[in-house]
């Protein structure tokens, strides 16, 4: 009897921890958790004719997890590991929006690469049609907006690229009403926006990205997996595909990475976790590292200095000052 009872202690401590390891590995707490991300061969992602490469070309990324007891309590003890809280998200979105918005920033990366990469080697293409987004609304917006809305117009006035939109809004003054023509799911509706101020300038509250329709030659095959998404890739595709339609080898024999957004017009935008990505190069050896000029390129200095990598970090404004920047 006493073996029985002894026995079934036993078991009872086996089971309560088993249960304790489940939930401290698998519990989702409402934080998650920014580590150090890695890099993305593109020659492995997009094919066109040539591979010409001595070294290589490599896109950069975060890496995001969703808390657990175990990795909330590890991540206080690990460098470069960042909790930060759900809610302070400066913005709302279902999983289904977040999606959308990544598919759309993914093709609206690919297809501006294309293009900028293009018009600097001189070569044609043709933009048949092209549909600008709502992607994400911010929790300050004043609007009925909806992520998936397609802009036609504001006011009056015809809008055809992202630069109208700014410019139109610079145009009113705070808490202004605009009415917006948009089109979701083939109906056309008309909503509604009051002009906000942030850090000193207007807006409505929203963020827009545009997916174009191209015909262009040579045929460019794009190969990411399903959760390589957004458009902070921009800039290395970008010169990639420069590199390629070229036949120029860019890379010199140099492990190349970098991250930025680009527009049409070969304008680098700035992006999210600069340190991450940085680390993540680090990591994996890379020789260089381009960063958006601005507070990307002095947070990526900044990494670099505290924690004494050896990468070298250029800053730019423009696709075309990132090529002179790798040549030299």
């Amino acid at each position: 009897m006493f073996k029985n009872n002894k026995r079934g202690l036993i078991d009872v401590a086996i089971y309560l921890t088993v249960f304790i390891i489940i939930l401290l590995t698998t519990l989702k707490l409402p934080f998650y958790i920014d580590i150090p991300g890695g890099v993305i061969d593109i020659g492995d992602r997009i094919s066109i004719d040539k591979e010409i490469y001595s070294g290589s070309l490599n896109m950069t990324y975060v890496r995001s997890i969703n808390a657990t007891p175990i990795t909330y309590l590890f991540a206080n003890f690990k460098p470069n590991w960042d909790v930060k809280r759900k809610s302070e998200e400066n913005g709302t979105s279902t999983e289904k929006e977040a999606e959308f918005r990544d598919e759309i920033g993914k093709n609206s990366s690919e297809d501006c690469a294309i293009i900028t990469s293009f018009n600097y080697s001189n070569k044609k293409y043709t933009i048949n049609d092209k549909k600008i987004y709502v992607t994400y609304i911010l929790k300050e917006a004043k609007t009925n907006l909806k992520v998936g809305d397609v802009i036609k117009k504001i006011d009056d006035f015809d809008i055809n690229s992202k630069n109208d939109i700014k410019e139109y809004i610079n145009s009113k003054k705070e808490n202004d009403k605009v009415s917006i023509t948009v089109i979701n799911n083939n109906k056309e509706y008309n909503r509604e926006a009051k002009i906000i101020k942030i850090d000193n300038k207007l807006y409505i509250g929203v963020v827009f990205d545009i997916d174009y329709d191209l015909t262009y030659s040579p045929k460019i095959d794009f190969n990411f997996k399903e959760n390589e998404k957004g458009p902070s890739g921009g800039l290395m595709l970008a010169i990639s595909i420069y590199s390629k339609i070229n036949n120029i080898d860019i890379t010199h024999n140099r492990k190349i990475s970098g991250t930025g957004t680009i527009d049409e017009y070969g304008n680098v935008g700035e992006i999210g976790g600069v340190k991450y990505k940085l680390a993540g190069a680090e990591k994996n050896k890379m020789d260089v590292f381009l960063v958006p000029n601005g507070d990307n390129y002095k947070e990526a200095i900044k990494e670099k200095e505290k924690n004494k990598y050896n990468i070298k970090i250029y800053g730019v404004d423009t696709f075309e000052e990132a090529l002179k920047k790798l040549e030299e």
